[in-house]
Parts: structure tokens; C-alpha cells; sequence
């Protein structure tokens, strides 16, 4: 799991972390450490994961002025 915090660090020292969705999940995931680290989502399941996903991804074209 440390290894999903050094991604997203990176990503905010590369200076792209608000053009990326991250999005973490597995067993040991729980909510509370997705928000720790800074994902952006931490679906309960793979079908949840799809629809998460779909918003996230929309939520962001949207803030960059694009469309689907």
C-alpha cells in the first residue's frame, strides 16, 4: 500500500496530479486511507469502480473544457 501514496506523490511533484483520477481498491483498502493518501475514489467493488470511474472521468474533462 505504500506504494500506492509514492504514485500519487509523484504525480504531485511532476506537477500533473489534478490532470490525473486516481482511483485505489483491494482488500486491505479502506476508505478512510484512499482519503489519506489522496485518491480520488476507493470503489467497494469492480462493477462500482466502472460507474466511479465514468463520473471521475467526466468531472474532469469538464474542468478542462472538454466533452466525451
Amino acid at each position: 500500500m505504500p506504494g500506492m501514496k509514492k504514485v500519487i506523490d509523484m504525480l504531485k511533484e511532476a506537477g500533473i496530479r489534478d490532470k490525473i483520477v486516481v482511483i485505489v481498491g483491494g482488500g486491505p483498502v479502506t476508505p478512510e486511507w484512499a482519503q489519506s493518501i489522496g485518491a480520488d475514489a476507493r470503489p467497494k467493488d469492480a462493477s462500482a469502480a466502472v460507474g466511479i470511474t465514468k463520473e471521475l472521468v467526466e468531472k474532469l474533462k469538464q474542468k478542462r473544457g472538454e466533452s466525451w
